[in-house]
């Protein structure tokens, strides 16, 4: 990956392969994450994304996509750690022999992201009004899908002092004080000091890219930075721990662990996830296979919190003991340590992943963008090499940190 710094807080980021058929570019726009200005945030691509100045309709922006060979083009809110990130993004052929391809693909991209459409110093009323009952449903909504939902409440439990607690997608109680007008003059000063990042990745020349988003690139900057991701760690003796009642007929538990994040023994964190909460994991086989207590079973790590969640679907008159079992588990690990085959296994299963990685030009842009939010300058045949490195020392250190924080239960 080529990186050059264009001016204060903005950075383009190239990575050249052939491996692809495709280019994929995508503008990324990072603020930190908060609770005032969560929703808004969120709201912001979904109306940018309905038109530009220069391609005001969705017919408008299909034709110009069409005329890119198919070319594809979206923007949405993601968040990732305790940034809360507006991604434009496309993903175009070259496999025409039309040299400016390329610089249009930016161009349109640069379009949607900072040349809005706009009427009376606002965003348009009805793409504003639209949108922002789009957002209250996908809000809203959130409930209907369960894991998610329990999930969220366990990081809010978890977190509620934290910026990492605020919903990436904001807040159906803050839609009715959001206006095109404040939308759009938060919005302004939003590409003003937020840290932007372009990144390109596929057949391209390095120093043209370079060139090109140098010459589009239109905002005088103020030149924020970004806060440094907040880290606690677990109050010993005050596990939280909330229960819901939803009358399910399928409850859910979403336990969270605190671990010391560090970039020593990231690795070593990852593997010991994979061998407590991965495929074929000591609680898949223990709480699922040998006690049947759940209907799936699985852990996930924030690395840039250095939390990890269970998650498990199970019947409510299980809860206790499908959680006691999985303490029980992690306990045993932290005593006792691991298997080598249970070492081999977690490590070729992460190298696998990563292998795949390598295969799609999505995935390959969500490891880099991961990386350079991290501080991390490992490519993805060093992060390979060190997931092959990782002892058994290395996982057990990382087992021996964890602390259970919060529990919550949708029963």
């Amino acid at each position: 990956m080529r990186v050059k710094t264009l001016s204060d807080g903005v950075n383009v980021h190239v990575y050249p392969t052939d491996k692809f058929k495709s280019v994929s570019a995508a503008i990324l726009i990072r603020r930190p994450i908060s609770r005032r200005a969560a929703t808004v945030t969120a709201l912001s691509p979904q109306i940018l994304r309905r038109g530009s100045r220069k391609h005001d309709t969705f017919i408008n922006i299909n034709r110009k996509i069409e005329s890119l060979f198919g070319a594809t083009f979206d923007a949405r809110v993601v968040k990732k750690g305790e940034q809360q990130i507006i991604q434009f993004f496309t993903e175009f052929s070259k496999s025409h022999d039309r040299e400016n391809v390329t610089f249009e693909c930016l161009e349109f991209l640069n379009d949607m992201a900072f040349d809005p459409l706009v009427e009376n110093g606002a965003f348009l009323e009805r793409y504003a009004r639209r949108e922002k009952e789009n957002l209250r449903l996908t809000i809203e909504g959130l409930v209907n899908n369960k894991t998610e939902y329990a999930k969220q409440r366990c990081i809010e439990i978890m977190c509620s002092k934290e910026p990492f607690g605020v919903r990436g997608d904001g807040y159906a109680e803050d839609l009715d004080d959001i206006t095109s007008k404040n939308a759009y003059e938060y919005y302004l000063s939003l590409i003003k000091r937020a840290e932007i990042d372009f990144v390109v990745i596929g057949d391209v020349d390095a120093e043209k890219i370079f060139s090109a988003i140098n010459g589009l690139f239109p905002i005088e900057r103020d030149g924020a930075k970004l806060d440094e991701t907040e880290v606690n760690d677990a109050d010993e003796g005050l596990t939280k721990e909330i229960t819901e009642n939803m009358g399910l007929t399928q409850g859910k538990i979403c336990a969270g662990f605190r671990t010391a994040p560090s970039d020593e023994n990231y690795y070593g964190l990852l593997v010991a996830n994979e061998i407590y909460g991965g495929q074929n994991s000591r609680l898949f086989n223990v709480v699922r296979e040998k006690h049947s207590l759940c209907y799936y079973i699985n852990t996930v790590s924030y690395r840039s919190k250095g939390i990890i969640l269970l998650q498990s679907g199970v019947d409510a008159g299980n809860f206790d003991k499908a959680l006691e079992l999985s303490l029980a588990e992690l306990e045993n690990l932290t005593k006792n340590g691991v298997s080598d085959e249970e070492l081999e296994n977690a490590k070729n299963i992460i190298d696998k992943m990563y292998l795949g990685v390598k295969d799609s030009p999505g995935y390959l842009m969500d490891f880099y963008v991961s990386q350079f939010m991290m501080g991390d300058s490992d490519g993805l045949d060093e992060a390979i090499s060190k997931i092959e490195n990782v002892s058994k020392r290395d996982a057990e250190r990382a087992f021996a940190n964890l602390r259970l924080d919060a529990v919550y239960k949708l029963s």
